[in-house]
């Protein structure tokens, strides 16, 4: 099973492995898992953007699979706009939810199947029962309370998780 990071840049001159992923996942500090700054219930983590650039970096499936859920993101003005949870700053509302199979092993339980989850894009570039690879461009990052961020993460069921 091969899973990449959901941003991808470049590593500068010889920057070591660990700062290059540090510096691709960067985790914003309200949206910690499993408990937020907030000291509320939060199943996955903020990644803030650290893109400079005028396009930023792709958000990116971690692996092969099947989009089984997209949503278009809502702009952000007007309603949109607002804080969402009493959280400051509004979020972008793009989404993108991916099934994944891979071979732990042999026979039936070497199949494990697991879902990635994307949120506050703010562009999606796939669509649902679209088969996607390992780093295919899903969206791009969006707003989350109002910082340049998105959420992400990695769940599967019991039965699964006991593989």
């Amino acid at each position: 099973m091969i899973i990449s990071p959901p941003l991808l840049k470049t590593a500068q001159g010889n920057q070591s492995d660990e700062d290059w992923l540090k510096g691709l996942m960067p985790f914003e500090s309200k949206g910690n898992y499993p408990i937020s700054s907030l000291l509320a219930w939060h199943g996955g983590q903020h990644i803030e953007h650290t893109d400079t650039g005028t396009r930023g970096e792709p958000v990116r499936a971690i692996a092969d699979g099947k989009v089984m859920f997209a949503r278009k993101p809502s702009p952000l003005t007007g309603e949109n706009a607002k804080p969402d949870l009493a959280i400051n700053g509004g979020s972008s509302d793009g989404c993108v939810i991916i099934k994944h199979n891979t071979e732990i092993g042999e026979g039936p339980e070497g199949q494990v199947e697991y879902y990635s989850i994307y949120m506050h894009l703010k562009q999606v570039f796939v669509q649902k029962n679209q088969p996607v690879y390992r780093k295919t461009e899903l969206g791009s990052v969006g707003q989350c309370n109002g910082n340049n961020a998105m959420h992400m993460e990695i769940i599967c069921d019991d039965a699964n998780l006991k593989k």
